[in-house]
């Protein structure tokens, strides 16, 4: 990449993350879209737990972001910064079989916009033997709420020009900012890909494309703060942290993703999406779009 191409890459890239981050939590505090565990009490007793626990499933797939980037690992001496938008679609509506709207009972506003938008910075770092740790925060988009979160990943195969490229990546991701709630998940993905070179589309001899595909499951737990709330208590997908009366496979989801990574040897540029399917409830989806700086 020439220096100009390089810096005016860099300069964009600040540009957004700061158009992005100066409409972070300090400026949308207070929003209708904020999760608020309190307005359960608007809710017959009997529907609080079941509209929490909705919640909470719905809310871990939109922030858990899958593998967005080539399968194979970075160098033992790369670095990568980057800015990625996930966008998750959720249920808001009258879902549940007593008729009653999960979303709208735990947003302040009761009108929650159908589609969640978490911009995030990303950093990734490559390690020996096909190694790859990173970590990211992010912003919840009209709400006071950020996301942080952390990876390991190991490659198989990695960079062997007569197979694809697999891999397993451990991620957590936790819900910080809100008094009323404490979310986190924890997700285990395997990817599946292949990247093409393609010397012959521009001057640059570097230039590929990478296609993947993967599956994640992903085991989610939270607690309400909120202690003037009756009948709603902490879900956990693990069992032994679980209340007898809730079942913990609730909370353990299956997700499909796929997506395609295009760039250079510096630039690359990624486009992705899942399909979340839960034990009981509609399946959720989210679009992931995003760029990155490689050094």
């Amino acid at each position: 990449m020439k220096p100009r191409c390089k810096q005016t890459a860099i300069c964009a890239c600040i540009l957004t993350l700061a158009v992005g981050f100066s409409l972070g939590p300090e400026a949308s505090a207070g929003s209708p879209d904020d999760i608020s565990v309190e307005r359960l009490n608007r809710l017959p007793s009997v529907e609080r737990q079941s509209a929490f626990g909705f919640v909470i499933r719905e809310l871990a797939t939109a922030i858990s972001p899958h593998p967005n980037s080539a399968v194979g690992s970075l160098g033992l001496y790369e670095f990568e910064l980057g800015f990625d938008n996930r966008l998750g679609f959720i249920n808001a509506g009258p879902v549940l079989g007593n008729g009653s709207d999960p979303w709208a009972a735990m947003t302040e506003g009761g009108d929650p916009s159908k589609v969640q938008w978490l911009p995030a910075i990303r950093l990734r770092k490559g390690l020996p033997f096909s190694f790859e740790v990173g970590a990211d925060i992010g912003w919840h988009s009209g709400t006071s709420q950020m996301t942080v979160g952390g990876y390991g990943k190991l490659a198989f195969l990695d960079g062997w020009r007569r197979a694809p490229d697999a891999a397993i990546q451990l991620r957590y991701t936790g819900y910080v900012g809100n008094d009323e709630l404490e979310l986190g998940v924890f997700e285990t993905d395997l990817s599946v890909g292949y990247t093409f070179l393609a010397p012959g589309i521009s001057s640059h001899p570097d230039m590929f494309f990478s296609p993947f595909v993967g599956y994640g499951f992903l085991m989610a737990h939270a607690r309400p703060l909120a202690s003037s709330v009756a009948a709603v208590g902490p879900v956990s997908a693990w069992s032994d942290e679980a209340e007898t009366s809730i079942d913990p496979r609730m909370f353990r989801i299956h997700r499909l993703f796929g997506g395609i990574e295009v760039g250079g040897n510096r630039l690359q540029f990624r486009f992705s999406g899942d399909v979340n399917v839960m034990r009981s409830g509609p399946a959720s989806t989210s679009l992931q779009v995003g760029m990155a700086i490689r050094y």
